[in-house]
């Protein structure tokens, strides 16, 4: 059995690793504790209240911290980019289909021969 805590550090990390890999597809080569460093201070400023959800906020400090570390800055503008689309763009279609598929089979939906069509 896994603990919580260490669920907790996978994670945290699975994120952290994709934006490194975002730096890696688009032919960086950054310290991976630097690009951790951005995402962990970045995710930490989400939930300051400014925007629902830290949007923009969080890409935005997670580039300036990257920035200020050394990385390049279209590098990092487009990696940072990159890991919102893959965060927000993808995840939420999938989520939705999900979503449905799981009222579906829970009966919440009426289908056609359900609804006495």
């Amino acid at each position: 059995m896994v603990s919580k805590a260490a669920g907790s550090r996978h994670v945290l990390r699975a994120p952290g690793l994709l934006l490194y890999l975002c730096f890696v597809a688009l032919g960086g080569h950054v310290n991976p504790l630097v690009v951790f460093a951005g995402y962990a201070i970045g995710r930490t400023l989400s939930i300051v209240p400014i925007t629902p959800g830290g949007i923009g906020v969080s890409e935005t400090a997670t580039a300036a911290v990257l920035i200020g570390l050394g990385t390049d800055r279209p590098l990092t503008a487009a990696a940072v980019l990159l890991n919102s689309t893959f965060t927000f763009l993808l995840e939420i279609p999938v989520g939705a289909a999900g979503t449905v598929a799981w009222w579906l089979g829970q009966g919440r939906i009426a289908t056609p021969s359900s609804a006495g069509v």
